[in-house]
């Protein structure tokens, strides 16, 4: 029987009893807005990339294979929904989990006034409920229609307007919610978005933004567009007084390719490429592992590692590079989503020694397994939590996805949200949140 995949989003910081006291205080929930309401997909409100993609291929017979349209919006129409059941929520949980993350949803905030006002005051009361409030400025929700020209060769981050676009975002967002959030607030300037860009150019079925199959040389353009973005964004929330951080996906490569070159070139422009160019500086155009050109580095105050498995490379490999410029074999992976505490603890262990002196810290951004029992799910979260107890850092935050029920990419009875109710009826724990709450006790 096929097994269901769970994205459990967990950031977890000391677990043992000693190092879970000393950071109890950066204990939080994460929710993606986009999940949550409504109003993030409907192109009158909130004229997305995703909503253009969807139209497109319908058209061609194919809109069930996009899994962050209308099927990803299980839960609230509106922001004010999400933010009443958010402010009932918090009780649940005193004081074990005091920080929330949420997405402000960039085309929202792009097309609308109201959003911007409705998202500040949702902040604002969630806020007053006793939260402290994190916020991502791009996931894989975050996809303009003004992005999205229907030609992979130009479209999302390939786009020419992608850099000017998101720094005009993100400095909107700094200048509105200065006014709202304290000095110091974590802004998460990215989650995940390499392996974003990966599902969208180059995924048999095209079902990330843009949408495409085998595109390489799009996909090289947009990595480049992409990380001079972060790194405004990165200068930007810095200079508002906020701490920038990055959620990044990383797969240890195993396999029996692992040590031929175009496996080590994924390995090398999936995990660390960008990272390399938001921390240490390395301006690589040439995805060769060598620095063309320098920044000033320590972009990102943060960094929030993402793990759901590892991957393989696969025997097929494409010439990656800019249109213009040198390229590399790259192979393209298979992707491994079984939990494992050794692929956990390697990749733990790689970004410590890559990045860890040049950052203030490291935190583990999400962590992916599935199961059906809320006893074999406590079993897996056990294993990480023994693997981050004995790293030789503590590691910086911890947060725990997700508040309410969200991606349901199948179907199946799932467990990882942790509250249900809050509509027609009063919050309450499912089995998985309490079962949390005893464990983190």
């Amino acid at each position: 029987m096929r097994r269901k995949i769970v994205l459990l989003t967990i950031f977890f910081a000391a677990c043992s009893e000693s190092k879970q006291a000393m950071y109890e205080g950066t204990w939080g929930l994460v929710s993606s807005t986009m999940q949550l309401v409504s109003d993030s997909v409907d192109p009158t409100a909130c004229p997305s990339g995703w909503t253009k993609l969807y139209e497109e291929l319908s058209f061609q017979g194919q809109g069930g294979i996009v899994p962050l349209q209308r099927s990803y919006v299980k839960r609230f129409v509106n922001l004010e929904n999400f933010k009443n059941a958010s402010v009932e929520a918090k009780p649940l949980f005193g004081n074990l989990f005091p920080v929330f993350r949420l997405s402000l949803v960039w085309p929202c905030w792009q097309a609308s006034e109201d959003w911007q006002n409705e998202m500040a005051e949702t902040i604002r009361a969630l806020q007053e409920a006793g939260w402290q409030i994190e916020v991502t400025l791009l996931h894989h929700d975050s996809y303009p229609a003004s992005l999205h020209t229907g030609d992979i060769k130009n479209s999302g981050w390939a786009n020419p307007s992608a850099v000017s676009e998101f720094t005009s975002y993100v400095q909107s967002t700094v200048n509105r919610l200065s006014q709202v959030l304290p000095p110091k607030t974590r802004f998460f300037i990215a989650n995940e978005p390499i392996a974003t860009l990966f599902n969208g150019y180059l995924s048999p079925e095209g079902k990330w933004p843009p949408g495409g199959k085998n595109a390489p040389k799009s996909m090289a353009q947009a990595m480049v567009n992409l990380r001079d973005a972060l790194t405004e964004a990165g200068r930007i929330v810095k200079s508002a007084g906020f701490v920038p951080v990055i959620a990044q996906n990383i797969r240890p490569l195993s396999g029996k390719f692992t040590d031929s070159l175009p496996a080590q070139n994924l390995n090398y422009i999936w995990n660390w490429w960008l990272l390399s160019s938001l921390i240490t500086g390395c301006l690589d155009n040439n995805f060769d592992n060598v620095c063309e050109d320098e920044n000033e580095g320590h972009l990102v105050e943060e960094i929030g590692l993402t793990f759901y498995g590892t991957m393989e490379a696969n025997s097929e490999t494409v010439a990656f590079g800019l249109p213009e410029g040198e390229e590399v074999e790259m192979a393209l992976p298979n992707m491994n989503f079984a939990p494992n505490a050794q692929a956990f603890e390697e990749a733990l262990t790689q970004v410590f020694a890559r990045y860890g002196e040049d950052v203030l810290g490291v935190g583990v951004a999400e962590i992916g397994f599935s199961a059906s029992r809320t006893e074999t799910m406590v079993e897996w979260l056990n294993w990480y939590r023994t693997v981050i107890a004995r790293n030789e850092k503590p590691v910086a935050f911890v947060e725990l996805h997700t508040l309410f029920e969200s991606a349901e990419f199948s179907v199946g009875d799932w467990v990882f949200h942790l509250v249900e109710g809050c509509l027609s009826e009063p919050c309450r724990l499912t089995p998985w949140g309490q079962a949390i709450q005893k464990e983190l006790k």
